[in-house]
């Protein structure tokens, strides 16, 4: 038997296909099952099914080029938007971040925030916390815990 044209191009082990999975609902439980099988079975992310299903999750952020990047203002790389307003997708500057959803206030990060360097180190390395000053528009509107990404010794 002859091969169709679409697999002589594509050639062996060529080409996917896709198709949003389907999703059971039992009272307190949910299953993701395999699209192209009947009957359907479970299907887990990024572990291959019997039937060679692979269930992927991916994320997509669209990005932007000759923008003012609202923390460095610089135009050049990519830019995604937070919010109103644009930044790189790279760390332009160290420090300062753009907040989906800013930290709770907090009258504890206010305090530790005048503390010496040493305190913020000790926070840092013990909780992984750091005080943060909430800004908008340029104007501080208080204080706040967020994650330590990363910090120096010294």
């Amino acid at each position: 038997m002859a091969r169709s044209r679409q697999a002589q191009r594509l050639g062996p082990n060529k080409g996917t296909r896709r198709a949003p999975p389907r999703i059971s609902r039992d009272k307190d439980t949910a299953q993701i099952l395999c699209p192209f099988c009947w009957p359907p079975h479970p299907i887990t992310p990024e572990t291959p099914a019997s039937c060679g299903t692979v269930l992927e999750l991916v994320a997509a952020q669209t990005t932007y080029r000759a923008v003012e990047c609202a923390l460095c203002h610089g135009i050049q790389g990519q830019l995604v938007k937070v919010g109103d307003r644009y930044k790189h997708a790279f760390d332009c500057t160290p420090g300062k971040t753009i907040y989906t959803v800013p930290p709770d206030k907090s009258r504890a990060a206010a305090a530790i925030w005048h503390a010496p360097a040493f305190i913020h180190r000790f926070i840092a390395k013990r909780w992984g916390k750091a005080a943060v000053e909430l800004t908008s528009e340029g104007k501080r509107t208080g204080f706040g815990w967020d994650i330590v990404r990363r910090y120096s010794i010294g």
